[in-house]
């Protein structure tokens, strides 16, 4: 589908990293537009959006679109807002403010965030003990290396609260789209690694059986490493799928 706007007429046009971003209402329903760039961060979303689903997890859906915006052609995605009604939204960074960036190892540094998370808000530990790991280890399989805590986001409704799907996928999968097989991915890896700004990473370190019962079950909810073949996204992608899946549960 394709849809032609001008930069003038849409709501909230705005640049947010390496993306151009703004709010559309169609059918009674707001969505987001998310717009390509060089770093094609629409594919990103994508691909990584299918692969939570087929893993059984809570996401933001993302639909391929493309957009002429002001004459321009573009590759593009539109994902459904996930606010319900009376639904107040936080990200972390509005909760906590900023977190140490030396002095604590990942495990430290997980539960810095989660006893302070805590002693701000209402919320069940074990639940968000559970949902912050679930993203971290999400994240791994991708390589997200941008989940720092204003794209961590918390609901409220009434007294409870909850997290958001998962969403936020654009700097995933080692910023690269033409891996034909896995003999460049461990050396973009190093590269990765330098540039991670992720709140939680080296979950290794963290609860590493936890992280791959996960994966594991993930695997059986989508029919093992063939069923990640036969998601119709990105060859590359899914070869950096596959490589950190095996890496993490060789651990």
């Amino acid at each position: 589908m394709t849809y032609k706007f001008k930069s003038n007429e849409v709501s909230m046009i705005y640049n947010c990293g390496y993306s151009i971003k703004f709010w559309i209402y169609e059918n009674h329903k707001e969505y987001l537009v998310k717009v390509d760039t060089l770093l094609k961060e629409s594919e990103k979303e994508y691909s990584a959006s299918e692969l939570a689903r087929a893993f059984g997890l809570d996401s933001v859906v993302y639909e391929k679109i493309e957009v002429v915006l002001d004459n321009d052609l573009y590759s593009a995605v539109k994902s459904e807002s996930y606010l319900r009604s009376g639904d107040e939204e936080f990200n972390l960074y509005d909760i906590l403010g900023d977190v140490p960036k030396t002095g604590l190892n990942s495990l430290g540094r997980f539960d810095f965030l989660v006893n302070n998370i805590l002693n701000k808000i209402n919320i069940n530990e074990s639940y968000l003990r559970e949902k912050l790991l679930e993203m971290a280890t999400f994240d791994y399989i991708i390589c997200n290396v941008d989940r720092h805590l204003s794209n961590i986001i918390l609901l409220k409704n009434g007294n409870e609260y909850r997290f958001s799907p998962l969403f936020d996928f654009g700097r995933s999968f080692l910023a690269y789209d033409r891996f034909t097989d896995e003999s460049k991915i461990s050396e973009r890896l190093r590269e990765s690694y330098l540039t991670n700004k992720s709140a939680i990473r080296d979950i290794q370190d963290i609860d590493l059986d936890y992280s791959k019962g996960l994966v594991n079950k993930w695997l059986e909810h989508c029919g093992g490493l063939s069923g990640i073949d036969k998601l119709d996204i990105n060859l590359g992608h899914k070869l950096v799928i596959k490589y950190r899946i095996n890496q993490l549960l060789s651990l």
